[in-house]
């Protein structure tokens, strides 16, 4: 059986919400690069490679700013693809545990995973 794809709810609620909230956050981490005394608080909280990221975004012009919002907002609505076959990858607990995710996996069970990155 093919894959199908699911609209998520409301998508166009969805949409401005997300934009209305993106739009100020990027700002704010635009101005933390940009603004040289916000800058040198900002770099003092981070280390290595996000220093470089930030020399990165203070270069950006706010048009750069407002498109990295609505990439973001785009990628909120994707459609969901039901039927698709299971990419089995192993997932690691924060003490360094390892488990497959089909073994979390349950008949007649939802799941739920909530993805993150700490690069």
């Amino acid at each position: 059986m093919g894959a199908t794809s699911v609209t998520p709810p409301y998508m166009w609620l969805r949409l401005c919400v997300f934009y209305l909230y993106s739009v100020p956050t990027q700002t704010v981490y635009w101005l933390m690069c940009k603004v040289p005394p916000l800058r040198v608080l900002a770099q003092s909280f981070v280390q290595g490679k996000q220093k470089n990221a930030m020399k990165k975004w203070s270069t950006f012009p706010y048009a750069r700013v407002l498109h990295f919002a609505m990439i973001k907002t785009y990628n909120v609505l994707k459609k969901a693809k039901v039927g698709v076959e299971l990419l089995d990858i192993p997932l690691f607990t924060l003490e360094g545990d390892s488990c497959r995710l089909s073994h979390l996996v349950k008949e007649q069970r939802p799941l739920v995973l909530n993805f993150g990155s700490l690069t």
